[in-house]
């Protein structure tokens, strides 16, 4: 790959890079700066890749890669708080998963299963229950509905 070709690729791509660390729950000035260093290091290293059409799936990875990093140096350097702290009273009724896979029936149980707990892919779901990936996907969007309104009808606890 030439300098060329890898600074037209940049000027193209940063801003997918960008948005590909967003989508994966980093804030927008993180992911710029994670975005940058990913480049610049993809810049530095671009002898090591070997198939030019694998350029932006390695630049994001080394870019969420270098965020990771960030955060774990960011979490060694937290203080903690003294144990004798009280901690907060959590009602714990709407995150009760056990409760609500019980009041709900038991096809829409088994889908948010393979879905959420398999992590079965929508296509692979869609392969399985012999539907397209849009049937597969309302599916499981359904199922989830159904669970969220499950979460009101619980009883109290105290």
């Amino acid at each position: 790959m030439t300098d060329e070709d890898f600074a037209a690729a940049y000027s193209r791509a940063f801003r997918v890079t960008v948005k590909f660390l967003c989508h994966r729950g980093v804030s927008y000035d993180a992911a710029v700066d994670a975005a940058q260093d990913g480049w610049t290091r993809g810049w530095e290293r671009r002898e090591q890749l070997h198939d030019p059409e694998l350029l932006l799936p390695w630049v994001n990875s080394i870019a969420l890669n270098i965020h990771r990093t960030y955060l774990r140096s960011k979490a060694a350097a937290t203080v903690e708080l003294p144990r004798w702290l009280p901690g907060p009273r959590l009602d714990t009724t709407p995150i009760d998963a056990a409760s609500i896979m019980r009041a709900i029936p038991a096809p829409v149980r088994r889908t948010l299963r393979q879905f959420y707990l398999e992590q079965n892919s929508l296509a692979e779901l869609a392969a399985a229950w012999g539907c397209t990936l849009t049937a597969a996907r309302i599916r499981v969007c359904r199922a989830r509905q159904l669970a969220r309104g499950k979460i009101g009808e619980l009883p109290q606890r105290r």
